[in-house]
């Protein structure tokens, strides 16, 4: 999230952190680990553990690749692996930060999973979201397209702003699809 921009994880719940933030809890965390840990006793435990984790390491490496030449993306591969029929991504957009009415603009894909054509029929808007024309899409088996996202900063009180969109389709088992999108509402000049 971190190398994408994406400005707080909500990792920590209502406390705010960025992606870099929790991930150095993460690493402090797993170093602290390594450093309590009791010692092993012998070389044939460390090349155990070693051997163990390598062949780990080679499976996952493996059943990845083989999801990418399948599906073509990794994301494809774990949406088709959870039986999901469309995916979204970013499944939160984050617009960054905005004075009050200022109009921001964001992308998202979505990718369908099926081997049958989707149509995207519209989506939801509000006061804050403004719908563009580009609806009805459709969607070819295993293609995915791009679409934007226009919303308008609140005027309301200076914080984090946070809607769901929700993306209607023509499939039954998934006829609709919610985005989240994320702003920081700034204090007005």
């Amino acid at each position: 999230l971190g190398v994408i921009g994406q400005a707080t994880c909500g990792c920590f719940g209502i406390i705010q952190a960025s992606p870099w933030a929790a991930f150095a809890v993460d690493v402090t965390a797993l170093g602290l680990l390594a450093i309590g840990r009791p010692p092993l006793s012998n070389r044939a435990e460390v090349s155990s553990v070693l051997t163990w984790a390598g062949g780990l390491a080679t499976i996952f490496a493996v059943l990845a690749v083989a999801g990418v030449l399948t599906f073509g993306s990794l994301d494809a591969a774990l949406a088709r692996l959870r039986g999901q029929s469309l995916s979204v991504s970013p499944v939160m957009l984050d617009f960054g930060s905005g004075k009050p009415g200022e109009v921001r603009t964001g992308a998202y894909s979505v990718r369908n999973n099926t081997s049958a054509l989707v149509r995207l029929m519209g989506r939801t808007s509000d006061c804050n979201c403004l719908v563009g024309g580009e609806f009805p899409v459709e969607i070819p088996p295993g293609q995915s397209v791009t679409l934007t996202l226009d919303i308008r900063v609140p005027r309301s009180v200076p914080g984090q702003f946070t809607r769901e969109v929700d993306v209607y389709t023509d499939l039954p088992q998934a006829s609709r699809l919610t985005l989240l999108l994320t702003c920081l509402v700034e204090r007005p000049e």
